[in-house]
């Protein structure tokens, strides 16, 4: 749904499409996860949301969380929808605290989350990763060609806002900044064999279409000798009684002929 000036509307149902995503992939630790995440809510909601759009919305959701301003964040959906976002708002509230607390004080591991917190990040991952599987199986790339032109600028420039977020690997001179790249390839790889999979498709519903018109043309052909049969049958019947009906006409006329001879002779006798 659209505002009056043309802008996406955020749902209950797209706000907890947004904190899932977000509570599954962490952004707080890693910015460049941003990418799976606008992918993953674009996927499942079906809206062509912006990166800007998504972290703007986090930031509202979570500055209403922080009033406790209860009636904007429960303005609409089930008190489900609202226990779960309730949730996801609290858990994305400590996360965000405890990594940027983190950073502020240079330390350089990060403090794990608790078991309870990493069970239901997890959770939550394994659901969306699912959910736009599934969506991605039956056929619904939603905005891919869109997300692949704006998620570079996007990403980048979240990058150059907040480069101390960034992680670089122990072990490795290689900085986490190559990593979208590689992100790239692997979705335009995705995208490939996505459209394979719907060439592939669509070839063989075309196959199984022409398979139908030929089976439909032969039951008509069939039909129409049937039905050439039958007339000829009708035919055959009806010259056959036309036959008959001559017959007895020219032997009840024979016999009416001979009956006035027998009578003109008993007369003349």
């Amino acid at each position: 749904m659209c505002s009056k000036n043309g802008r996406l509307r955020f749902t209950t149902t797209d706000d907890l499409d947004l904190l899932r995503a977000v509570a599954a992939e962490n952004p707080f630790e890693d910015i460049l996860r941003w990418g799976v995440i606008h992918e993953t809510v674009v996927t499942n909601t079906g809206k062509p949301f912006t990166l800007r759009a998504l972290k703007d919305h986090l930031e509202y959701l979570l500055k209403l969380f922080i009033q406790e301003d209860k009636a904007n964040i429960k303005k609409s959906g089930t008190e489900e929808e609202y226990e779960e976002k309730e949730r996801l708002l609290q858990e994305l509230h400590d996360l965000r605290r405890e990594f940027t607390s983190k950073a502020t004080s240079n330390q350089p591991q990060v403090k794990s989350k608790s078991k309870a917190d990493q069970s239901t990040s997890k959770k939550c991952g394994i659901e969306v990763r699912e959910k736009a599987a599934q969506e991605s199986k039956d056929g619904t790339l939603v905005n891919e060609t869109r997300y692949n032109k704006t998620l570079v600028g996007d990403v980048g420039s979240s990058a150059s806002g907040s480069n101390d977020n960034a992680e670089v690997s122990s072990g490795s001179s290689t900085p986490t900044l190559l990593e979208p790249s590689h992100k790239r390839i692997k979705r335009e790889d995705k995208i490939k064999g996505c459209l394979e999979f719907l060439n592939k498709r669509t070839y063989q519903e075309y196959e199984l279409k022409q398979k139908q018109l030929n089976l439909e043309e032969r039951r008509l052909a069939l039909e129409e000798k049937k039905l050439a049969v039958e007339v000829q049958k009708l035919e055959a019947e009806k010259e056959e009684r036309k036959i008959q009906l001559d017959a007895e006409i020219t032997e009840r006329k024979n016999h009416t002929i001979l009956m006035q001879q027998q009578q003109h002779c008993y007369v003349v006798y």
